[in-house]
């Protein structure tokens, strides 16, 4: 089926590759000494909040999820116009 000479290649290839292959792959991935960082520290958070804006948030304020409609028309397609 296959030549010796065959076989002798194809197992230097894959020697070859294999050894290429765990270089580059402990070039690339790095050990576990190497992968501690420093960071900062955080300030420790507060649970109290300051109360917020009456002039902002109040009972008479817009509300932004009402539907507003200008004119008593309704269009339903209003940027085409009326061409028809």
């Amino acid at each position: 089926m296959f030549k010796q000479k065959e076989i002798a290649s194809l197992v230097l290839i894959v020697s070859v590759s294999l050894v290429m292959s765990f270089f580059l792959a402990n070039m690339l991935i790095q050990t576990p000494e190497d992968r501690s960082e420093s960071v900062l520290d955080v300030a420790e958070f507060d649970t109290d909040f300051p109360s917020s804006d009456p002039r902002v948030f109040n009972d008479e304020a817009i509300n932004p999820t009402e539907d507003i409609s200008i004119g008593e028309t309704f269009t339903p397609n209003p940027f085409r116009g009326d061409r028809d």
